[in-house]
């Protein structure tokens, strides 16, 4: 079943189409048609694509916006994915333990997804710009900031109704009452 048909602007790196409906759970195929002869590709011939919200805090063309390159041809989405990939690896990394079973964020709230965008920016500038660091340094440095603050509980993440994220799973081993592998006295 056709969703829906776009035409590819030669002039742009990608070409996106967004099913209202559609989440991580669809899966989606494609085909071109030549406008000038009206020939159409075989849909079998092409490769199925899973959702768009798939474990992406953000798009590509947030991530190129923010870094000031929508209009970089030759830069290709597979280094900008790259970017997003990194910085959605290190905010999992660094929340995990805050959080718990809630990282990888599914809804994305709002501050993990402009903290994605302005750091895989500018990750995306110091591969861009190596060794310019005045271009790139203090919004990496900004934006890691924010991520420690939110590791160190100094600032926290709220869900669409303004509620704090908390992950009630989350415990500190031992309790007072647990057994102790080494005591003070204990010798080495």
């Amino acid at each position: 079943m056709a969703l829906a048909t776009r035409s590819i602007d030669s002039d742009q790196q990608s070409t996106y189409y967004r099913d209202t409906n559609g989440t991580s759970n669809h899966w989606y195929k494609f085909t071109y048609t030549n406008m000038n002869t009206g020939d159409e590709t075989e849909l079998s011939d092409s490769t199925a694509t899973r959702g768009q919200d798939f474990g992406n805090y953000c798009s590509l063309r947030e991530i190129r916006e923010e870094a000031g390159a929508l209009q970089a041809h030759n830069l290709l989405d597979t280094t900008v994915a790259l970017c997003r990939t990194n910085a959605q690896n290190e905010i999992n990394a660094a929340l995990r333990n805050v959080y718990g079973k809630k990282v990888p964020f599914n809804p994305v709230p709002g501050q993990i997804k402009t903290l994605t965008i302005q750091l895989a920016a500018a990750l995306l500038k110091q591969i861009r710009f190596p060794g310019q660091d005045g271009l790139w340094g203090a919004q990496l440095k900004d934006a890691r900031a924010k991520l420690s603050a939110l590791q160190n509980k100094d600032d926290s993440l709220s869900d669409e109704d303004g509620e704090d994220i908390v992950d009630s799973s989350i415990g500190f081993y031992p309790g007072d009452d647990d057994y102790r592998a080494f005591s003070m006295e204990m010798k080495f």
